[in-house]
């Protein structure tokens, strides 16, 4: 793949998940109420409010999407400084024992996690990669002569990390290991430690097979 479909694939995973991210915020008053409490307790105390932060964050998450079919670089370079941003806020909370939800990238109610920062920091590398693939084309110059092939190829690499990027947390509890329940055990009638329950009036129960 040459070097514009790499550039194509970054702008458009980064084009969605901003978009969907900063839209998801807007959906209702209860939702960017959600998030202007949850960057309260990101912020640092005596900083500005949590509502001029949030309100900036919200902007740029919104200019993002703008800039990058016109402005790649400048798009991409925004993308990533959020980004840093992010990745930065979250460790710092998590070094503090701050419990907030993660509203970084839609309305997900899980608590800040590590991953979270990992997130953000793997998508600032794709942003940095996206806007060296760029180099100083604008987004028209990108596909200008393309092969339209390549091009399909490039936008469905990019929807498959934006969607595994939107959809993060709930990869990660559907295939986090929960706790082992507890292996119920037969227990043979007459048999001492049958004998023994029934004296510690300990109940069992068995399961066929």
């Amino acid at each position: 793949m040459q070097v514009r479909y790499v550039a194509v694939s970054c702008l458009v995973t980064l084009a969605v998940v901003f978009t969907v991210s900063a839209f998801s915020k807007l959906r209702g008053r209860s939702a960017y109420g959600a998030f202007v409490a949850a960057t309260g307790r990101l912020v640092p105390v005596g900083w500005l409010p949590a509502g001029p932060v949030a309100a900036l964050v919200l902007g740029a998450e919104l200019a993002v999407p703008l800039l990058l079919p016109v402005l790649p670089v400048a798009g991409l370079a925004l993308a990533a400084a959020l980004l840093v941003v992010f990745c930065i806020g979250i460790l710092r909370a998590l070094h503090h024992g701050v419990r907030a939800s993660c509203r970084c990238f839609g309305a997900s109610g899980a608590p800040l996690g590590r991953r979270h920062a990992g997130r953000a920091g793997a998508l600032a590398a794709l942003a940095l990669v996206g806007a060296v693939a760029a180099g100083r084309a604008s987004g028209p110059d990108l596909i200008a002569g393309a092969r339209p092939e390549a091009v399909a190829l490039a936008v469905l690499a990019a929807a498959v990390l934006a969607l595994l990027t939107l959809t993060f947390d709930d990869l990660v509890h559907l295939f986090a290991p929960g706790p082992v329940p507890a292996r119920s055990v037969t227990v043979p009638k007459g048999s001492t430690n049958a004998r023994a329950g029934r004296r510690d009036r300990a109940p069992r129960t068995a399961h066929p097979g």
